[in-house]
């Protein structure tokens, strides 16, 4: 039996098993992550208390032991740094929040290239309703990103999902621009 996303945690239990769609590879270790990409990918260090100040994203994998060495300096605790693969976000297209509604959908999105917690906290956010929510995620998405938003939405049909979406296929899964970061009952 799956949980339902009620909180951060189990949205993010949920992300890491690969139950939300496609993700971005997630290492347990700076070495770990280190071995698997590239020194000039782009990675990312999240940390695993909602709202912290010590995530890192995006930088390049090969800045992975000066950001550890910089966050341990703060207080961070190695045991709660989680090591990612990312994207770029100059190859952002867009990136928000989306839910199912009576009248078709709700959406809130940015096309700013920063981080989505900065991107939702612009003043230029952008709201959709309607049948138009749809049309748009069409657009953005490639057709396996849609189709796989669609049946998310299915298995949690009151969910509030959170994504990005890129110019180019990014994340685990073939032929996806889109990666699903959160879904959640709020």
């Amino acid at each position: 039996m799956i949980p339902a996303p009620t909180n951060k945690r189990i949205g993010h239990q949920l992300y890491e098993a690969g139950l939300l769609g496609n993700r971005f590879r997630t290492f347990p270790t700076a070495e770990e992550a280190l071995a698997a990409l590239a020194p000039d990918a782009m990675a990312g260090i999240r940390y695993k208390r909602a709202g912290s100040p010590f995530a890192r994203i995006p930088i390049r994998a090969r800045e992975i032991p000066r950001y550890v060495d910089e966050l341990l300096s703060l207080g961070a605790r190695l045991e709660l740094m989680q090591f990612c693969e990312g994207a770029d976000d100059s190859l952002l297209i867009a990136q928000g929040e989306v839910q199912r509604s009576p009248t078709g959908g709700w959406m809130r999105y940015s096309t700013a290239p920063v981080t989505m917690r900065a991107a939702m906290a612009r003043d230029d956010v952008q709201h959709v309703s309607g049948h138009a929510v749809w049309r748009m995620l069409e657009h953005w998405f490639t057709p396996s990103s849609y189709a796989d938003l669609q049946a998310l939405l299915e298995f949690l049909p009151n969910a509030v999902v959170e994504w990005s979406a890129f110019r180019q296929n990014v994340g685990m899964l073939p032929y996806r621009n889109t990666i699903v970061w959160e879904a959640r009952y709020y």
